[in-house]
């Protein structure tokens, strides 16, 4: 019912600006990238947060167990510009502002509002390359956090029955699930854009 509710909304918009905030206390704000149009660029130009996330359609592409049924990929479908925007941990204070400079640089941005236009915001963009599908009881080995650092061989997670799942490469733990459920997705898995 909400998605068609959406839906409808961004039809009729040209550019969408999706707020969000995470579950977990100390989560890092971040904006994703899944489509680079030029609107969409513009907008996370003038966001003020430091890390980008790209690649989220591409990991979810030739494979069957999760769908993307995000609002990014609802305004490219419908030839319209949007990204979506992590303020940070719903509880704090911090993300609200975040969320409201955010709206104000866009509305900036796109000459919406009178104002001088706000500066580019430098960025480190994340590639994503994948995600880890729960498959059965385990556990993560650490209380990991939004974009923090893992390196090559690191044991992530084990799974009771002995099974451990490494870090193929250096790179960041994204919107890991520390109370996930038997196949849903546990974490995401991405590396510094060069």
């Amino acid at each position: 019912k909400i998605a068609n509710e959406l839906c409808g909304l961004i039809k009729k918009c040209d550019i969408m600006l999706d707020l969000h905030s995470t579950h977990c206390k100390g989560d890092e704000p971040f904006v994703f990238c899944d489509y680079p149009k030029e609107n969409n660029l513009k907008l996370i130009d003038v966001i003020d947060v430091k890390y980008v996330l790209e690649g989220w359609p591409d990991i979810y592409a030739g494979q069957s167990e999760i769908e993307d049924f995000s609002t990014e990929r609802a305004c490219f479908e419908y030839g319209k510009s949007g990204t979506t925007l992590e303020c940070g941990y719903h509880k704090e204070v911090g993300a609200q502002n975040v969320a409201y400079d955010a709206v104000v640089n866009a509305l900036k941005v796109f000459g919406l509002i009178d104002g001088q236009k706000p500066q580019s915001i430098s960025k480190t963009h994340i590639l994503m390359k994948n995600f880890v599908i729960k498959k059965k009881e385990g556990k993560l080995l650490k209380e990991y956090k939004h974009l923090d650092r893992v390196y090559k061989d690191e044991v992530i997670a084990r799974y009771d029955d002995g099974q451990i799942l490494v870090a193929e490469n250096d790179g960041y733990i994204l919107l890991p699930n520390l109370k996930c459920g038997i196949g849903a997705e546990w974490y995401y898995f991405g590396v510094k854009k060069l």
